[in-house]
This record gives C-alpha cells, sequence and structure tokens, in this order.
C-alpha cells in the first residue's frame, strides 16, 4: 500500500516527465494505428479484386483489376512494397487462370492473362521508380536542410563575433577618444596654443570630435540590433508622435517648425514602441534639420492603407535630393548628402533597418529644393 501511494505521489511531483511519456506513447500508437489502417486496406483491397476476377469468366476480366493492388504501394514509404503488390498481383493473376469460372476461346483467355501480367509488371516498374525518386528527392532535402543548418550556424556565429568584437572596438576606442577631448577642451581653456598653431588646433579638435560621434552612432545602430527580438504592441500613431515631439520641442520652437498630422484613415499599428519612436523621431528631425534657407519647416504627417498595408508618410519642404542619382545612397550607413548640415549619415538607415527587420517597406519621393516625401509600409503583423 505504501509503495502505491509513493508511486501516485512520484507521478504527481513529475507532470512535465508524465505528459512526456504520454505524448510519446499516443504518438507511437497513432503511427501503429495508421499502419495496420493501411496494411487492413490494402488486403482487402486485394480480396475484393480476387472475388471479381474469381467470380468472372476468364476470356473477361482477366488479372488487369490487380494493378489497383499495386497502386497501393504509393501510399507506403518503403519501395519494396511495389514489388511485393506486384509479385501479389502476379500470383493471384495465375491463380485465378485455375479458379475463375470457364469461359471464352482458349487463345483469348492466355492472352488476356499475358496482357495483364504486362500491365501489372510495367505498373510495378512505375510505381517503383517513383518511390525511388520521392525517397532521393528526401534523402536530398534532408542532405540540403542539414547544410542550411549548419550554415546557418556558421553565419549566426560569425556574425555575432563581428557584433562582438564591434561592441569592443568602440567601446575600447571611445575611451582614450574621450580622454583626448578632455585634454584638448583643457589645452584650448588654458590658452596653451599660440596664434601660428590654433589653425592646426581647430582642425584636431573637429577630426576628435567627429570620430567620437562616429562611435557613438556606431554604438546607437549596435544597440538597437539588440531590440529586433521585441514584440509588437497595439501602439496609437497619435500617442507615439506626441510622445517624438515632446522629446524635440526645443529643436521644433527654435526653427519655427510646423507639424500637421492626420491619423484618420488609420490610428494604430501593432509595432514595437520603440522602433516606431525611433522612425518618427529621425524623419521629423531630418525634416526640420534639412529644412530650406529663410523658409520654416512644414511637415505633414499621414497615414493610409494601401494594397492592404499601413502605410506612415512624412512629407517635407524641405532642401529635398534627386532621387535618380541617391535613392540607394540615402538609406547606407554613414552617408550624407548635404555636407553643410551637421550629422553623421545614421538616422536613414537606423530607418531602413528597423523596417527591413519587421519584413516591412520604405520609398522615398524627393525633388531638389521642393520636397521629400518617405513612405513607411508595415507589415500589419501582430506577433
Amino acid at each position: 500500500m505504501y509503495k502505491f501511494i509513493s508511486t501516485l505521489v512520484w507521478f504527481y511531483r513529475k507532470p512535465k516527465y508524465i505528459s512526456r511519456i504520454s505524448y510519446v506513447f499516443i504518438e507511437r500508437m497513432k503511427k501503429s494505428f495508421h499502419i495496420w489502417i493501411k496494411i487492413f486496406l490494402t488486403v482487402l483491397l486485394g480480396i475484393a479484386v480476387f472475388i471479381l476476377d474469381y467470380s468472372t469468366e476468364l476470356g473477361v476480366a482477366g488479372g488487369v483489376p490487380y494493378v489497383a493492388l499495386v497502386l497501393m504501394a504509393l501510399w507506403y514509404k518503403d519501395k519494396k512494397i511495389s514489388i511485393i503488390l506486384g509479385i501479389t498481383g502476379l500470383v493471384l493473376t495465375a491463380l485465378g487462370y485455375y479458379l475463375s469460372p470457364e469461359g471464352g476461346e482458349l487463345w483469348k483467355v492466355i492472352l488476356n492473362r499475358i496482357y495483364a501480367f504486362f500491365v501489372i509488371s510495367v505498373v510495378t516498374i512505375f510505381v517503383y521508380q517513383q518511390k525511388s525518386i520521392q525517397q532521393r528527392i528526401k534523402s536530398f532535402n534532408r542532405i540540403l536542410e542539414q547544410r542550411v543548418a549548419e550554415r546557418t550556424t556558421e553565419l549566426e556565429r560569425a556574425n555575432k563575433e563581428l557584433k562582438g568584437f564591434a561592441s569592443v572596438a568602440s567601446h575600447d576606442l571611445k575611451a582614450p577618444l574621450s580622454n583626448i577631448q578632455s585634454l584638448i577642451m583643457l589645452i584650448d581653456q588654458s590658452d596653451g596654443i599660440n596664434e601660428n598653431s590654433k589653425y592646426i588646433f581647430e582642425k584636431l579638435k573637429t577630426s576628435v570630435e567627429q570620430t567620437l560621434a562616429t562611435l557613438l552612432s556606431l554604438n546607437e545602430v549596435l544597440a538597437l540590433k539588440d531590440t529586433f527580438n521585441v514584440e509588437n504592441e497595439r501602439l496609437s500613431f497619435d500617442e507615439v508622435l506626441n510622445t517624438v515631439t515632446r522629446s524635440i520641442e526645443v529643436q521644433i520652437k527654435s526653427s519655427n517648425a510646423t507639424i500637421n498630422a492626420d491619423f484618420s484613415e488609420c490610428g494604430h499599428v501593432y509595432y514595437p514602441p520603440l522602433h516606431l519612436q525611433s522612425i518618427m523621431l529621425n524623419l521629423l528631425t531630418n525634416a526640420i534639420k534639412f529644412k530650406k534657407q529663410n523658409t520654416d519647416p512644414v511637415i505633414q504627417i499621414k497615414t493610409a492603407i494601401t494594397d492592404g498595408k499601413t502605410c506612415l508618410m512624412i512629407k517635407d519642404n524641405g532642401l529635398g535630393f534627386d532621387v535618380r542619382k541617391h535613392k540607394d545612397k540615402v538609406f547606407g550607413l554613414f552617408k550624407r548628402l548635404h555636407t553643410h548640415v551637421e550629422g553623421q549619415g545614421v538616422g536613414l538607415y537606423i530607418i531602413k533597418l528597423i523596417v527591413d527587420s519587421h519584413n516591412g517597406k520604405i520609398d522615398v519621393i524627393s525633388e531638389p529644393n521642393k520636397s521629400t516625401t518617405f513612405k513607411i509600409y508595415f507589415n500589419n503583423e501582430r506577433s
């Protein structure tokens, strides 16, 4: 009694183990059941065809109906089954010659049986070859899947190593560059540079600042890639825009920018909050940054449904660019079209990275000194 109770307690405390055993047992039972169903139906068909052949005069039916028995081999995985069923069909055809009721001329009966032997043999060979081809295809697919898996693992490992190298390199370079920048500031504040060296000193300071800004941008890109596994949430375009505009309120006021938003056609989207904020932030700051001289920025933001997908459109009245020449360049890392404006050429690269990671699409329409419109097509996936 004690052992029985102990066994029940053990089963109660091991639900995962028990569920695993139950799953394996049920799967094996299903497989066995399917196999026995196949065998039962095959035997049943063989008996039915034999009864048909036995009850028909020799000169009429022959053994051709046994072809159906051979075709049953297509239902099995093992190609040898086709040979077994083919031989069975030939044996039953020969047996039917002796057991079937007499009828018809002898030469017709013999010709009928020869024809049946020929058809059954041809169908058997055909089914055997088909099963052989299927097995070769499955074997090839297994090898291909294995190679793809190995290649994917190698690429993931290489990507991880490159990412680690980039992180270490950017981190290790950031500290000495920050120290150099601090030393330059101290030298500048102490008036330790004479007039003859002032120009060279300014160039040195600018170079250090640009290199440090580039490293910070690289760190931003690396940090962004760590967020690609974040789950989607139902976001309101209005709320995200309000969050972004509050974060750049000073920049908007100082540039006297006007932002007009219309999300009436589509007010929500399923997306990671950080990613949608980053898209809006980079597009808005670019629209303000690349404004025309003596012209206040006017930015129009709206959404639409295009081919069943949510589309976010942001249009400005800024500098613009020649799309035919620079469409591929505009989304590149550290690529800049207007060098007279401060920047690192990272914002649009980050947007493209985010959109591509969600299987979306980004398009741009622009004319020099007129306007630029960016269109973000979301994939409308909830997860």
